[in-house]
């Protein structure tokens, strides 16, 4: 009862600090801050003619979040203009919009353009990632669980309905392929062996967005307060006044709406991580228990030369129960693969935005003042969540990867499953065979360069490793 309070006065919070940052969230229309985020994940473009409209997807954004992202082009197109020198920005103007690359590059005009390309590239990068994130129509399969997960609740019955829903919004929702039904059996097959907790995940990145959104607020007022105190205001009007806090609430505006996206993103990402996990190694667990199972019928049928109706039945169960595990082992991997054409784009435009923003942070911190506290935690933050995803996020996809690609080495090892005289269960062993042992590594990837493999990770960190060293030579 004391945590459910406690989730409405957060869920009230805010509500109510959403409003700062021009979020177009209401509780009136959005049942949850998780229905909110994963509102833009089943987003249709304006047009529904044809495949050519999806560019325009943007315009099916709400008003406040297009303004959002056209933010972040106006600061992109400034950025881009001051730094190749097509305009010539006065100091004045700088102050008014609170640019730091002068105070990080110092009295080097070179340095400052440098650093504004960056910025650029940056704003650039995010956004574009940001974008990507609302084009689902490459997997049927991550809408399939985007809606799976919207539409289960505490009834533990709904598995029907959910099917039901599912195969209504073939209709209305999603025109460009259908979604993918047999990911939704596979979904409630898990949910059945209490591997989704999809219940408990909704909770978890409700919660999360509470404290994230109450924690960028924070760090709004203490950089008004610091930026308050330590400044003069001797030589500027009122107007001034207003517009650089006004151009400082545009900034971090923006800088809520690129974290809290990308939270999104991240948290549904991890999330369908740690289920197909879970899934498999539940999947391997059965395998090698029933297969275990079934060796041993075998040996005592060469034994004894004979099968009573018992023993018959025994194997009949055992027989079913390896090729439902393995049936759910299959559909594992095709989701997998189907969600990979949309997950590697993003893996590959997060890993540009973060590898070149990273070290755009990194010249901040070295750069700025530490007696600008507020200014350094909020370069320290930004860079810990860029490292976050450069090493961590790509060492769990990489172990996911390797984990997923272990059956093969296990089907392998098991040639007593072709020693049946069941002509379907050798049937469907086959099949399995055929489908399962292959050269080419199942998973995901890095666009279309390569699967993300612990090779593919332990070069991906040689390379950023002699990034960084590069970058700092050329910022000393």
């Amino acid at each position: 009862m004391k945590i459910f309070k406690l989730d409405n006065i957060l869920h009230n919070t805010y509500h109510i600090l959403s409003k700062f940052y021009l979020s177009s969230y209401s509780s009136k229309i959005f049942p949850s801050v998780f229905d909110f985020y994963t509102h833009f994940l089943l987003l249709n473009p304006p047009s529904s003619s044809s495949s050519e409209s999806w560019p325009l997807l943007i315009l099916s954004l709400t008003k406040y979040e297009q303004i959002q992202f056209l933010i972040g082009i106006i600061q992109a197109i400034y950025f881009l203009t001051k730094g190749i020198g097509l305009i010539k920005y006065p100091p004045t103007f700088k102050r008014l919009i609170n640019d730091l690359t002068p105070l990080i590059a110092g009295y080097s005009i070179f340095i400052e353009n440098i650093i504004s390309i960056c910025f650029c590239h940056c704003i650039i990068a995010a956004e574009i990632l940001i974008y990507y994130t609302f084009h689902t129509h490459y997997s049927s399969a991550f809408r399939t669980m985007v809606i799976y997960l919207r539409e289960l609740n505490d009834d533990r019955n709904s598995d029907d309905k959910i099917v039901e829903i599912i195969e209504h919004n073939n209709n209305y929702y999603y025109y460009h392929q259908k979604y993918s039904i047999k990911t939704c059996k596979l979904f409630d097959y898990l949910t059945i062996n209490n591997l989704m907790k999809a219940i408990e995940f909704k909770k978890f990145m409700n919660r999360f967005y509470y404290l994230v959104q109450i924690l960028h607020f924070m760090l709004n007022i203490c950089v008004y307060l610091l930026d308050f105190h330590t400044s003069s205001y001797d030589d500027e009007t009122i107007w001034q006044m207003i517009i650089r806090f006004s151009s400082l609430q545009i900034i971090f505006i923006f800088i809520n709406f690129c974290t809290t996206f990308a939270y999104s993103a991240l948290l549904i990402g991890s999330y369908a991580m740690s289920v197909a996990n879970r899934s498999i190694k539940k999947f391997k667990s059965d395998i090698n228990q029933t297969t275990k199972e079934y060796e041993s019928i075998i040996v005592f049928i060469d034994k004894n030369y004979k099968m009573n109706l018992m023993l018959r039945l025994r194997k009949m169960m055992v027989e079913k129960k390896l090729k439902k595990s393995y049936e759910m082992y299959t559909r594992l991997i095709l989701f997998i693969e189907d969600i990979q054409p949309y997950v590697s784009k993003l893996v590959l435009w997060s890993l540009v935005v973060n590898m070149i923003s990273s070290q755009v942070f990194i010249v901040c911190i070295k750069k700025i003042d530490q007696n600008q506290f507020i200014s350094l935690i909020i370069c320290y933050y930004a860079l810990i969540l860029n490292l976050l995803m450069i090493i961590v996020y790509t060492f769990t996809i990489s172990t996911l990867n390797s984990r997923l690609n272990s059956i093969r080495f296990q089907l392998l090892s098991r040639p007593c499953l072709a020693r049946t005289t069941s002509f379907s269960f050798k049937y469907h062993m086959t099949t399995y065979y055929e489908r399962l042992i292959t050269t080419k590594p199942w998973g995901i990837g890095i666009g279309t360069i390569a699967i993300l493999t612990k090779t593919v990770f332990s070069k991906l960190m040689i390379f950023f490793i002699r990034f960084t060293m590069l970058w700092s030579k050329l910022f000393t």
